[in-house]
């Protein structure tokens, strides 16, 4: 009889810890929720943002880097002019990610994918400063690193020559754009007055026949009454000049 009543106990006992599981997974998620607003974790950020409003958020996450690393260095009691090398370290560190966020904050606007970039540059910092710290004391590992520096160095310059070459070449196609579509604005500006002068010359062409269509070309006089009258005086006197023979010769004898 005892075993079954055992057996009993642990039935009652697994049932109580599988009730318990899903209470204490939400006690869980809420007490972490709780520690996450205790220590005032922000909700993520949304994107697009603001420049300045990225800029201070990006000011934040370098100051909560900063402030880890001075946590660990009081702890290991690390000397104040120590503690200023390693910041100076820190802020040498921190150059690229700044110019990566002036590159993002140029037009007033910063996007996902350009925080993305920061932020990679952002989570790794810690852990570039610990190299530098390291690459002190090993003569290998500060090798190492000089030449990962020198390698990187090489590419942002190529880099900058291929941004250099690329902005000459477009600004090029631009003038030369702006070069073509100026001649080819003089050329219809030309035709459009060629068109205009022929079409002026032939209108004045046809107002010149339309007026010479009108003018009345040369027309005989008009026999006048007084003409006629003339006319038949002269031959009356004709007839009247004109005498006998006898006439003519008593003429003659006197």
């Amino acid at each position: 009889m005892k075993l079954p009543i055992r057996l009993l106990a642990l039935g009652l006992a697994a049932c109580g810890l599988a009730a318990s599981a899903p209470a204490a997974a939400a006690g869980h998620h809420a007490t972490h929720a709780s520690h996450a607003a205790h220590h005032g974790h922000a909700a993520a950020p949304s994107f697009p943002m603001k420049a300045d409003e990225y800029r201070k958020l990006v000011d934040k996450r370098v100051d909560a880097v900063r402030a880890v690393i001075d946590r660990k260095l009081d702890r290991a009691g690390v000397s104040p002019d120590r503690k200023k090398a390693i910041h100076k370290i820190l802020d040498e560190e921190a150059k690229d990610l700044r110019a990566e966020v002036d590159k993002a904050a140029a037009d007033g606007t910063v996007t996902q994918g350009e925080a993305d970039k920061v932020k990679t540059l952002t989570m790794g910092l810690r852990a570039r400063v610990r190299e530098r710290l390291h690459a002190e004391k090993d003569p290998k590992a500060k090798a190492r690193l000089e030449a990962r520096k020198s390698k990187a160095e090489a590419e942002k310059a190529d880099q900058a020559r291929i941004a250099r070459s690329t902005k000459a070449e477009t600004a090029r196609a631009e003038a030369a754009y702006a070069a073509d579509s100026e001649a080819a604005a003089r050329a219809v500006k030309k035709a459009d007055a060629d068109k205009a002068a022929k079409q002026a010359e032939k209108g004045a062409k046809s107002a010149t026949n339309a007026a010479a269509k009108k003018v009345p070309g040369p027309t005989k006089p008009a026999k006048t009454p007084k003409t006629k009258l003339a006319k038949s005086k002269a031959s009356k006197t004709g007839k009247r000049g004109k005498s006998s023979p006898s006439s003519e010769s008593s003429a003659s004898a006197l």
